[in-house]
């Protein structure tokens, strides 16, 4: 998010109406055609199975694939496509894995979002997938702008910063976070976790640098909203400041 941005969301009313972005990527990996055209497809040592064959949902809805994988091996690839265009895991779309289980969340879902869901499984050796068609009724429906119920907050457990807030509205708001002007993403260090209206962040091995103001911006299609907290850990690594020159 550009800071201009970040900088005008703390002065706009809570009554703003934007339109979300789709966040799908135009490009798909060229070797997975044979698989996003013929469904279901295993191979020896890894299965993915979608727990849904076909799924009816209205828009404003908010839509969860599961699939359950079947392998010898961990160290594994899931990448999820609408139509044979690759989703990219942010705003209205969120996907992850843990362990055997996989999971794509849609936001707010509309029009746009319906047709051939498909989960791809890569191992080093193999390649699983299976699909889940997603028919989107087109309803008028009224809806509550996103509001937080919790703001903001943040916790220092040992070396993990967790940082939590809850919201609430209808469509189910999405939630993005901001550190620095940029939109916080998972990683190997980072984790970001949903339970219904809680959201999580997770920062592992926490250093001074990311001490700082956080912010988490909630979204639907009516509105949005903002919530900040400023962090200052209280367990310094002495190692991890600059010298003073």
């Amino acid at each position: 998010m550009a800071t201009n941005e970040i900088n005008s969301l703390e002065f706009k009313s809570r009554s703003e109406k934007i339109v979300g972005k789709n966040r799908i990527s135009e490009s798909f990996d060229q070797g997975s055609k044979s698989f996003l055209r013929s469904g279901e497809m295993s191979s020896k040592g890894l299965t993915v199975k979608m727990l849904k064959k076909e799924m009816n949902v209205r828009t404003g809805d908010m839509v969860i694939l599961l699939g359950a994988i079947i392998s010898d091996d961990l160290d594994l690839n899931v990448s999820w496509y609408i139509d044979k265009k690759e989703v990219i895991s942010g705003g209205r779309f969120r996907h992850w894995r843990k362990g055997f289980d996989c999971c794509m969340e849609i936001f707010d879902c509309n029009i746009t979002d319906a047709g051939d869901i498909m989960c791809i499984v890569r191992a080093e050796n193999y390649i699983a997938s299976d699909n889940t068609i997603l028919h989107v009724n087109d309803d008028d429906m009224a809806g509550i702008e996103p509001q937080f119920l919790q703001l903001l907050e943040f916790e220092e457990i040992n070396d993990c910063l967790r940082l939590a807030c809850q919201v609430s509205g209808y469509p189910t708001p999405y939630v993005t976070f901001h550190f620095r002007n940029r939109r916080i993403v998972s990683n190997q260090r980072i984790t970001i976790d949903r339970n219904n209206d809680f959201w999580m962040v997770r920062i592992n091995r926490c250093t001074v640098d990311d001490e700082g103001k956080y912010i988490a911006i909630a979204r639907n299609r009516i509105g949005r909203t903002l919530s900040s907290c400023s962090v200052i850990l209280r367990n310094k690594n002495p190692s991890t400041y600059i010298a003073d020159v």
